[in-house]
């Protein structure tokens, strides 16, 4: 069944982080040149695109440009339809004063440390609100990439390391980079700001994402359980499921009428044996 006007505005606003100027920041996929882009009613296509038309109820044959100039906005009431060369005189008309001073797009391999970082910050990303919004090679997985020293690197890596004064090969394998833009909202995936980045465990990121994460299916909120379980213990903490089961309740994870010795017998097996086999790769023998 095809999403309503409605629900197609709601779906993409669900995957934006709404900053202090209004913009719908895309945090899904995007395309080899950065953009949001969303399957919606069987067709593929940008996400504001898709926002826009939905807001006003309209089929768009001409571009869908950003009057914020942020190209990772949803927000409808920041797009405009106009042809391509509207969409090159609007640009112009607003940075033609930063035209002369544009710095050559290659970073200077002579600059380390923080000033490569805000060489990246000034040439290479878009400022929105706090946050330092990628705007080259994005991957698939919403994290952008950088070439430095002859290697890709994510860039919110590269950006933490250089900023602390390390290089990103320096951050140890078992440990990741996390983003903590806005507490209350999910992870900003393209933002490299070095002040909204910290360095934690593999289980502490699944844990920001799964904060955010709608489960419909009650076996989906079982597999959180387990995976959340299965990545306390890989970062090498003790086997202690009732002290997960109480972290499990305090992030909102567990539906109301569900005890801690339930989730402690789903971590430990004693219940859906399947997922647990699922997660674990073996099924205990109670």
């Amino acid at each position: 069944m095809n999403k309503s006007n409605t629900e197609i505005l709601e779906h993409i606003r669900n995957k934006c982080l709404i900053d202090s100027d209004g913009c719908w920041n895309w945090t899904g996929k995007v395309n080899n040149r950065s953009r949001p882009v969303c399957r919606v009613n069987n067709k593929t296509t940008l996400a504001y695109r898709h926002a826009y038309e939905a807001y006003y109820n309209k089929k768009v044959t001409q571009f869908v440009c950003h009057s914020c100039d942020n190209p990772k906005c949803c927000n409808p009431e920041h797009l405009f339809e106009g042809s391509n060369q509207d969409n090159q005189l609007d640009y112009k008309n607003k940075f033609k004063n930063r035209q002369a001073q544009r710095p050559t797009k290659i970073c200077p391999p002579s600059l380390i440390g923080k000033e490569r970082v805000y060489w990246y910050r000034d040439n290479a990303c878009v400022i929105s609100g706090d946050c330092w919004l990628w705007d080259r090679e994005v991957g698939e997985d919403g994290y952008g990439r950088v070439k430095y020293k002859n290697k890709k690197h994510m860039t919110h890596r590269l950006m933490w390391a250089l900023y602390h004064g390390a290089e990103p090969d320096s951050i140890p394998n078992n440990k990741v980079i996390r983003h903590v833009c806005y507490l209350e909202m999910p992870p900003n995936k393209s933002c490299c700001n070095p002040e909204h980045l910290v360095i934690g465990t593999r289980s502490e990121n699944q844990l920001d994402t799964l904060k955010y994460t709608k489960s419909v299916k009650y076996d989906e909120e079982h597999l959180e359980w387990l995976w959340i379980y299965y990545w306390y213990l890989d970062d090498g903490n003790d086997k202690r499921p009732l002290k997960v089961a109480k972290g499990l309740r305090q992030l909102g994870l567990v539906s109301d009428g569900i005890t801690d010795q339930y989730i402690v017998d789903v971590l430990r097996g004693k219940n859906k044996k399947n997922l647990h086999k699922q997660v674990f790769d073996w099924t205990p023998s109670w």
